[in-house]
């Protein structure tokens, strides 16, 4: 049979999140959605249980499901698994991947904190994907090698924290047309409303990718804008991200000019007074650094313009909830952080092919660390 659309939920539980059954609600909420003949959605699940650890896909509309016995959901492999058993099981002529775990962006948060106080690497991580059984999460190879791997998707749509980073874009740009993440953190309750958001399509499967990942971000705002938690969603056209590099390295040598001449001072109170969230791992709001920048240092001003006009390009719809803190999020955010941290930052495609870096080492300076995790090839 062939759907119009494959909607993939990975649902990676084995850690703290499952320790507190917040993926509980989240099934619920898919299958109160009911079933459709023109929208499949497939579920992978794997579950926090001591002594009986089973990962489970299963088909929502026929109830078929695959005991798979446990599985390692910081392994890429995992995911990829499941994104061809979806796809072959459930063809169709548009899909998405909804990604639900905890997740600190590209940065391991505990791995920051340990480095800065021991200065070494912690054995448990807990990035994207953390597995807490099998002590393991996504590295940024391994990020890389699942971006190579897992499209060609029309949404790629995270419910996991601080993923809304221009770095993470431009990681899985070619893997996916449309992009749906937080630049903040996402609590786990209420949490998405996947009954509302799989009913919108289910009622129009002829939404494109681009109409499919504004209504995610417009149901979310149905549940969130009466609420006091500082959240934040977007969805993002993954074309408008790489023309977004080149007026980005440009106001960086211009800002690394500025620091030449003038100090590091203004520059660094432009990334002091820009939005910043949650976490240690120095994201900030890009659009609100360019214009505390443009206000620090007024020459540069032109090319700070052009930056904001090329990010409110790339990011289609937002929701900001009325919390006072979340005024300055415009959808995407960058790493800026106030000290040097022991960031991989240059096994990001973004490093290698954008002058940001180069700003981030004489603003503050890139403490490296080698990555021991295994690179897949």
């Amino acid at each position: 049979m062939m759907y119009d659309w494959t909607v993939m939920i990975f649902v990676s539980s084995d850690n703290f999140l499952g320790e507190q059954g917040l993926e509980r609600e989240l099934l619920r909420k898919v299958e109160e959605a009911g079933i459709d003949d023109r929208v499949a959605v497939v579920v992978q699940h794997d579950p926090f249980e001591r002594g009986r650890p089973t990962t489970r896909t299963y088909h929502v509309r026929n109830g078929w499901c695959d005991i798979l016995g446990e599985r390692n959901s910081g392994d890429p492999q995992t995911l990829l698994d499941f994104v061809h058993a979806a796809k072959r099981n459930c063809p169709s002529d548009k899909r998405a991947l909804l990604f639900w775990d905890h997740s600190n962006g590209w940065v391991d948060e505990n791995a920051l904190k340990e480095w800065k106080k021991n200065r070494a690497l912690p054995r448990v991580l807990r990035g994207a994907g953390f597995d807490q059984a099998n002590g393991d999460d996504l590295s940024v190879a391994e990020l890389r090698y699942l971006a190579r791997r897992i499209g060609p998707l029309d949404v790629l749509a995270f419910d996991a924290c601080y993923m809304g980073l221009l770095e993470i874009a431009y990681q899985f740009r070619g893997a996916a047309r449309m992009m749906v993440a937080s630049e903040e953190r996402l609590p786990g309750a209420p949490g998405w409303p996947y009954h509302a958001i799989l009913r919108a399509l289910q009622s129009n499967p002829a939404l494109d990718g681009r109409q499919f990942a504004e209504a995610i971000v417009q149901q979310f705002g149905t549940v969130y804008d009466a609420q006091h938690h500082p959240v934040t969603l977007a969805a993002i056209d993954m074309e408008m991200i790489a023309p977004l590099l080149a007026p980005l390295s440009r106001l960086s040598f211009a800002l690394m000019d500025h620091i030449k001449h003038h100090g590091v001072t203004p520059v660094k109170n432009a990334q002091a007074q820009a939005k910043k969230f949650m976490g240690n791992a120095g994201y900030i709001d890009l659009v609100s650094f360019c214009q505390r920048a443009r206000d620090a240092a007024p020459e540069i001003a032109p090319l700070a313009d052009r930056v904001i006009s090329a990010v409110q390009r790339s990011v289609l719809a937002r929701f900001v909830t009325q919390h006072h803190s979340m005024a300055e999020a415009h959808g995407l955010g960058i790493t800026f952080p106030a000290e040097p941290l022991p960031l991989s930052y240059g096994e990001l495609d973004f490093a290698m092919d954008c002058s940001w870096v180069s700003l981030l080492q004489a603003a503050v300076g890139v403490a490296e660390y080698e990555d021991a995790r295994s690179t897949p090839r």
